[in-house]
């Protein structure tokens, strides 16, 4: 999973063109253009489309575009450094439990953190595995300050069964849809008979 606050993107002009790369783990993609110094323009960040574009704190404050004036200096490079506060789209976290766990407990509820708060109506579909139409009733509550979403069954999970929840196209509180799906399926815990033993 990435840390998706905070996340510091670079931009660097040299001579002849104009390179951006932005990412994380030390990767990111390469645009080239042909920039004279001199040359101002505005921009943004996105990570590939208008709906993932760089946003306030809370993911739903509007950012002026960011200015930049070409000046190559002495070395022929220009780097201009930029920390996005939030993007638009609503991305997951972290969660609990993790994507493939085994021996979940059948009581437990399901905890996903999100990148900003997402709408009310916002509730995934929990499943046993192999069949999505399977569903488990549950009801979902969901923290503003911590924009943690707890999924709480009606009743307790199955035993021993393979558990989904559809973390995909989950809508934020300014009506931002999720662009990145999450996979999350989890194994509860087998059920375990002792039976005594009779010395005879």
């Amino acid at each position: 999973m990435h840390d998706l606050h905070d996340l510091h993107l670079f931009l660097i002009v040299q001579k002849g063109d104009l390179r951006t790369k932005s990412g994380w783990h030390g990767t990111g993609d390469c645009i080239a253009f042909d920039i004279l110094d001199g040359t101002s323009f505005e921009f943004k960040f996105t990570r590939s489309s208008w709906e993932t574009v760089m946003k306030g704190a809370d993911g739903n404050e509007e950012l002026a575009n960011l200015p930049i004036t070409v000046n190559y200096g002495t070395d022929g490079t220009h780097l201009y450094e930029y920390t996005v506060l939030n993007w638009r789209d609503p991305i997951v976290v972290s969660v609990s439990p993790l994507n493939g766990a085994t021996d979940v407990p059948v009581d437990a509820s399901i905890v996903v953190t999100w990148s900003q708060a997402m709408a009310a109506t916002a509730c995934p579909a929990v499943w046993v595995e192999p069949n999505p139409a399977n569903l488990i009733p549950a009801t979902c509550n969901f923290d503003p300050l911590t924009h943690k979403m707890t999924i709480t069954p009606t009743n307790n999970l199955p035993w021993g069964a393979d558990i989904s929840v559809g973390l995909s196209g989950l809508v934020d509180a300014g009506g931002d849809a999720q662009q990145i799906n999450f996979p999350l399926t989890f194994t509860t815990i087998f059920l375990k008979v002792y039976l005594p033993l009779i010395l005879r």
